[in-house]
C-alpha cells in the first residue's frame, strides 16, 4: 500500500513537466491562408499618381514571389522575397499586389490604401492541408504552460522589465546584424515585434545567436511560460542584445 501511494505521488509530480513540454512546442496556431479575391486589380487612387512607398517584410521561414496585379487583373512578377528579408516598392494608392509561394499558392494580397503601407508576410496554412485539428485554438506566446524557471535563484535577481505598450518595429533604417547573448538560464523564445505591435515568434534564444534584421526593428525575449525577459530596439547596423537573468513578473 505504501509503494502504491508513492507511485501515485511520483506520477503526479511528473504530470506538470509533461504538460509543459507539450505546450512549449506549439507557440501559436497557424492561420489559414487567404482566398483569392475575384476581380482584384489595380486602380487609380485619389492621390493623382503620387508615389506611395510600400514595404514588405517576410517573417515566414521560406521565400515567396511577389506580383503586381495590373488594371486588367493580370499578375506581373516583380521579384522574390527571401526568408527574413524586407523590400520597399514605390507605387501609388489603389495598386494591388499578391504574394505567392514557390508552387503558386496565395500567401497574401493587398491593395495600397494609405501612404507608407507596411505588410508582414506570415506563415499560413493552405486550404488543401487544413484539417479540423489544425483549427483548434492552441496556446499563445503568453500561455505556454505551467513549467517553473529552473537553475535561476529568482529571490536574488532584479525584476524583469514590463512590456512597453507602444513598442513596434519601424522601417527607418538600413540592414543590421543583431547578436543576442542569452544569460537567462533556460530556453527562451525570441519574438519580432512587427509594425503593428504584434509579436511574431522567430526562434529560440540559445546561448548566443545572430539575427539579420534592420535598424528600427523591435524584439522581445520571453521565457518558457511566455513571461517577458527582455525587449530591444535595434539602433545600429551592428547591434547587441544582452539578455541578463531576472525575476519574471507572474
Amino acid at each position: 500500500m505504501v509503494i502504491f501511494q508513492g507511485s501515485l505521488l511520483f506520477l503526479f509530480c511528473l504530470l506538470p513537466v509533461v504538460s509543459f513540454r507539450q505546450t512549449a512546442t506549439t507557440i501559436s496556431v497557424i492561420p489559414p491562408c487567404p482566398r483569392e479575391t475575384d476581380g482584384l486589380r489595380s486602380s487609380s487612387g485619389s492621390d493623382d499618381g503620387k508615389v506611395s512607398p510600400l514595404r514588405f517584410f517576410n517573417s515566414a521561414q521560406q521565400s515567396f514571389d511577389y506580383f503586381w496585379v495590373t488594371a486588367d487583373g493580370q499578375e506581373v512578377r516583380l521579384g522574390q522575397l527571401a526568408d527574413g528579408a524586407s523590400i520597399a516598392l514605390d507605387t501609388t494608392l489603389g495598386h494591388a499586389f499578391r504574394v505567392r509561394d514557390g508552387q503558386g499558392k496565395l500567401q497574401l494580397e493587398h491593395t495600397v490604401a494609405s501612404p507608407n503601407d507596411e505588410l508582414v508576410v506570415r506563415e499560413c496554412m493552405f486550404a488543401d492541408t487544413i484539417d479540423a485539428a489544425s483549427l483548434v485554438p492552441g496556446p499563445s506566446p503568453y500561455d505556454w504552460g505551467q513549467g517553473q524557471t529552473q537553475g535561476v535563484e529568482t529571490e536574488s535577481l532584479p525584476p524583469c522589465p514590463t512590456a512597453t505598450p507602444a513598442l513596434r518595429s519601424s522601417s527607418r533604417g538600413g540592414a543590421s546584424t543583431l547578436e543576442i547573448f542569452n544569460g537567462f538560464d533556460q530556453d527562451a523564445g525570441t519574438f519580432w515585434v512587427d509594425f503593428k505591435g504584434e509579436e511574431v515568434p522567430t526562434d529560440k534564444a540559445t546561448d548566443r545567436n545572430t539575427i539579420n534584421t534592420y535598424v528600427g526593428h523591435a524584439f522581445r525575449i520571453r521565457d518558457g511560460e511566455g513571461r517577458l525577459i527582455h525587449e530591444h530596439l535595434v539602433a545600429s547596423p551592428a547591434d547587441n542584445m544582452d539578455v541578463k537573468p531576472c525575476t519574471p513578473y507572474v
